[in-house]
């Protein structure tokens, strides 16, 4: 049975009535979604909106009989909230991806499900969707009222974005009947080309990465930070990610160059590196065997630079990003400061009872 006329309407009076929280949702998702592209140093613009209700009128009156009633519309469609991240490049999508499903929930308060959608000829279709829901964390008196609403984002790579819009558009259309030849051959010209434009997109970045490297003195932004600091940690291949607040921090604390952090934190021996992989990989240990996810430690990432700014500073992170009641989602760096000192607070109290266990009067050594 398809839509009636007066379900249509029945549909659209309630979307209107839940369209500003619908706009509220995908403000919070975006914003969300903007602080992990600058938190993970990922190149990528964000988009969003709020499904306008006169394009639901024109997708009820398509797909009528996809919907047997209003109340299975609003089961049935996932976007009247939707935020579409667009990588430049095609390999930071599923980068983009986790991040996304690590910061959100899935609309059942379970754990999102990445929907992969890629596509060969004719379609070259290709994106991610995952519905989320903000988790209890976020649901604050203001956000209260969005608990248990989803919203869609769609993760694809800059140039997938450009052709998936102009197919889109030529085939949804309303009654222009069906694409030409001559539509679908350019349709998949443009397809192969998107394949080939990513390598180039690429080869770009990486030049402009490579150029970044000469630079010297002080740091110029975020991204001049990861390109001149990765040289350290060569194991640290994503170095970009969480590198965005660790930067601010490192700028507060006075390091504006590689050489301030040179100094001050790595010093000059050739095991920098080593050490420092060392100690974020026993963090990393303390934190599992805790069965504490919720400073999630990637070892191919800038945490390897973290541990030794942390074994210094971890009490001035606190002190600037103070937690409690009423002050919202502590920003990850003040998590990964409060576990460091639990974690070396518990190695010194471990260290005591062993040196008792041997009958030894020495100090524990501090533990930072």
């Amino acid at each position: 049975m398809a839509l009636t006329e007066e379900d249509i309407d029945e549909a659209l009076a309630r979307y209107a009535r839940e369209w500003d929280r619908d706009q509220k949702l995908v403000d919070f998702v975006a914003e969300a979604c903007r602080s992990i592209v600058r938190e993970n140093a990922i190149p990528a613009t964000v988009q969003w909106r709020a499904k306008d209700p006169g394009r639901l009128r024109g997708k009820l009156l398509r797909k009528r009989g996809d919907f047997d009633s209003a109340e299975a519309v609003f089961s049935g469609i996932k976007d009247f909230a939707g935020v579409r991240v667009a990588t430049y490049v095609e390999s930071d999508r599923e980068r983009m991806v986790t991040e996304i499903a690590q910061r959100f929930v899935g609309p059942g308060g379970g754990a999102v499900t990445p929907d992969v959608r890629d596509f060969e000829h004719p379609s070259f279709y290709m994106a991610t969707h995952c519905q989320v829901a903000l988790p209890p964390d976020d649901l604050n008196d203001r956000l209260a009222n969005l608990a248990g609403t989803s919203c869609e984002v769609q993760v694809c790579s800059l140039l997938a974005h450009v052709w998936n819009e102009l197919e889109h558009d030529l085939a949804y259309k309303p009654l222009t009947g069906e694409l030409s030849d001559q539509e679908k051959a350019s349709l998949l010209d443009l397809g192969h080309l998107v394949r080939a434009g990513d390598g180039l997109i690429r080869t770009l970045l990486d030049a402009t990465d490579r150029r970044l490297k000469q630079n010297e003195g002080k740091f110029a932004d975020q991204w001049d930070f990861v390109a001149r600091m990765r040289e350290w940690f060569p194991d640290a291949r994503d170095f970009g990610t969480h590198s965005g607040q660790l930067y601010e921090e490192l700028l507060g604390c006075g390091y504006n160059s590689p050489q301030a952090i040179e100094e001050a934190l790595l010093g000059h021996a050739e095991d920098t590196a080593t050490r420092a992989q060392q100690a974020l990989v026993a963090f990393e240990t303390y934190l599992t065997d805790r069965g504490d996810d919720v400073v999630r430690i990637d070892t191919r990432s800038s945490d390897v630079l973290l541990m030794p700014f942390l074994e210094r500073h971890a009490d001035e992170v606190l002190e600037r990003h103070p937690a409690g009641r009423g002050r919202g989602r502590p920003p990850r760096i003040a998590s990964a400061a409060r576990r460091y000192k639990d974690w070396k607070a518990d190695g010194v109290v471990a260290d005591g009872r062993r040196g008792a266990q041997a009958g030894s009067t020495q100090a524990p050594e501090d533990g930072g």
